[in-house]
């Protein structure tokens, strides 16, 4: 199979956890002159701040009338001109507060790739965000994860949004390595 920019976008909507948040940690990593974390939950490190890198996709389920889309489960990504209208759920997890004082967030859409910048005080202070102090039952303060919703995603977009990326932007960062 040739990959070609179509090929890498439907990519993203199945690509696990791990390997997209290393596509972006690399990415953020090229374009902000960043250097390496000093341990696993910090990814990036800017001057004397440490910064995490995430990641999360509103991915759309087509339907499976075919068999074939039924055995790829075919998915999609879905466009910003629905996040109004379509009820979506995506989070971004693992968020350590302790360790980190920055937050790279990237949402990735059909048209477009968002990079949303929140600080640690942000994310504390700032309710309309939908953080949640914990990833897991009796894991509270340890780490925790950020809901992104229709009834939050304009706040999200319109207060913390510092750049917008290209999908073939990043198909030809990817490609280069």
């Amino acid at each position: 199979m040739k990959m070609t920019e179509e090929v890498f976008k439907t990519g993203l909507t199945t690509m696990a956890g791990k390997k997209i948040n290393k596509l972006f940690d690399d990415f953020t990593k090229e374009k902000y002159n960043m250097t390496e974390g000093e341990s696993r939950h910090t990814s990036l490190k800017k001057g004397k701040k440490n910064i995490s890198v995430k990641c999360s996709r509103p991915i759309l389920k087509t339907k499976k009338e075919k068999y074939l889309e039924k055995l790829l489960n075919t998915k999609k990504l879905m466009s910003i001109k629905e996040i109004e209208k379509t009820k979506f759920l995506c989070n971004f997890q693992q968020i350590r507060l302790a360790e980190s004082d920055d937050f790279y967030c990237y949402l990735l859409f059909d048209e477009v790739i968002k990079l949303m910048k929140i600080s640690k005080s942000k994310l504390q202070s700032d309710k309309k965000l939908n953080y949640l102090g914990y990833q897991h039952y009796k894991n509270a303060g340890n780490e925790g994860q950020l809901f992104i919703t229709g009834n939050n995603v304009k706040h999200f977009l319109n207060t913390y949004c510092i750049k917008d990326y290209s999908h073939p932007e990043v198909f030809e960062f990817a490609r280069s390595k």
